[in-house]
């Protein structure tokens, strides 16, 4: 019988310190996870400002737009036939001269 507690308190031992060796890796893991989730968070959060100032910049944008729209001198797509060559006349210079040396 002594032999059996022998063997009972040398398998309670040996799973003791299984246990225990367990109980660190699982510490390990979890202080690893808890770093990851900090950074992960970090990321999150800078994608967030970045999102922000994405949002606000086309929010700026919009208001330009309507401000513009609703200007006395918007035209809309009543000139979108518009080029930047409408506004300068085009007369060439000596046309007689070049017909009479043909």
């Amino acid at each position: 019988m002594s032999k059996d507690i022998d063997n009972i308190i040398k398998n309670v031992l040996a799973n003791n310190k299984e246990i225990h060796n367990m109980e660190n890796h699982i510490s390990r893991d979890m202080n690893d996870l808890k770093r990851s989730i900090k950074h992960i968070n970090t990321q999150i959060q800078s994608i967030n400002d970045k999102i922000e100032q994405i949002l606000e910049i086309m929010n700026t944008f919009t208001i330009m737009l309507e401000e513009e729209e609703n200007s006395e001198d918007y035209e809309g797509e009543e000139n979108s036939e518009w080029t930047p060559y409408d506004d300068v006349s085009y007369e060439p210079e000596n046309e007689d001269e070049d017909e009479e040396n043909l």
